[in-house]
């Protein structure tokens, strides 16, 4: 019991900002979209993403620049189509969308641990369309948070999804291709049809409110001799200072509290300090206390033993960068045990260190 509760107690998520000296990453990471109601009938989808950390060079920005110019000619003159934000590396269609959808995206201030490259538009239109979104009818019926789907549509009779972007206020949309600027236009006509000449647009909404949770897998434990302990995270980034986590218990823990089952996820919130983001909530301690109780109960064969561990606070920093998340933390208990009719309570601060990586299947 005290071993499942010292491991509960370094219960920690791996989150931090992204130094300036990374070179050219494309490891791929899980995302997975779940229907917040537990009512819901819609089963969760996973599908690969990209971390992609390096930045644009200043030859490629402006050869970028060049290169709208030429495409939008003298739209970008006017209101129809106007630049939000400049080229950039670490976002493709499909990510830009499942950042400003899920994770609190905002163009006056970059979240870099939200930014991703999706999988193609055409995978992500095949796959999370008919699964999450009903298809809208007509343009005219569009409104902010849907999909705008760009379809290209070939003489044999196929169809390929192309580009994907988003209708934000007024029915304006937000589009950003591969490594291009961030354009605002305002739909139809000049404005669409320049990037996207000859294709058909649809519009597709949502049909329930969604969960969208990068996924890494946790090791705790501080040398590779140690035996470590893998737990599944998930997390999704409120706005650029606040990350919303959930822990997924293992298996063989989910097992183990049997009737209690429904403990097997436990939610936290990070916050940024500074250049690290610390964790220090109180109802996260609380749910890994609830935890080690029914563990304790399901897995204790001595009934009438009335020795126990309390979890008093846990509480750590995070840092690294988003391929990799080095955490340092403390865990305060307090352990009660009887023996030969004597009480013994002892106080204790028990250091840990875990390594949190990018989800693969």
């Amino acid at each position: 019991m005290f071993r499942c509760c010292t491991i509960l107690a370094g219960f920690v998520f791996a989150f931090a900002a992204l130094n300036e000296n990374e070179t050219a990453q494309a490891q791929s990471i899980q995302v997975r979209f779940s229907p917040i109601s537990k009512n819901s009938s819609v089963k969760p989808l996973e599908l690969v993403y990209f971390i992609r950390t390096d930045k644009i060079t200043s030859t490629a920005r402006s050869d970028t620049l060049t290169k709208e110019a030429k495409r939008y000619g003298d739209i970008l003159d006017t209101n129809q189509c106007i630049r939000k934000q400049g080229p950039a590396t670490e976002q493709d269609c499909v990510g830009f969308i499942t950042e400003r959808l899920f994770w609190g995206g905002n163009l006056s201030s970059r979240n870099r641990v939200a930014e991703l490259r999706g999988p193609g538009a055409n995978d992500f239109y095949l796959k999370f369309m008919p699964r999450f979104c009903e298809k809208i009818n007509g343009e005219s019926a569009r409104k902010k948070g849907d999909i705008v789907a760009c379809i290209q549509h070939y003489p044999n009779g196929t169809q390929k999804c192309m580009h994907v972007a988003i209708v934000t206020d007024n029915g304006k949309i937000l589009t950003k291709d591969g490594d291009e600027s961030v354009f605002l236009v305002t739909g139809g006509n000049k404005s669409l049809n320049v990037p996207f000449k000859d294709h058909s647009f649809e519009y597709w909404r949502l049909k329930e409110k969604l969960r969208a949770e990068m996924l890494y897998d946790f090791s705790f434990g501080k040398k590779k001799e140690e035996n470590t302990i893998s737990f599944l995270i998930g997390w999704e980034p409120v706005d650029s200072k606040t990350i919303q986590g959930r822990f997924y218990l293992p298996k063989e823990f989910v097992q183990a509290l049997g009737k209690n089952a429904n403990l097997d996820v436990l939610s936290f919130i990070a916050k940024q300090k500074n250049d690290t983001f610390v964790v220090n909530d109180n109802h996260f301690t609380e749910q890994i206390q609830q935890v080690a109780d029914a563990l304790n109960k399901a897995t204790n064969k001595n009934k009438k033993s009335k020795d126990k561990v309390v979890i008093d606070h846990v509480s750590f920093t995070l840092r690294g960068s988003r391929i990799k998340w080095n955490i340092e933390g403390v865990s305060k208990t307090t352990t009660t045990t009887f023996k030969d009719g004597q009480k013994e309570v002892r106080s204790s601060k028990n250091p840990f260190s875990a390594v949190a990586t990018p989800h693969e299947k």
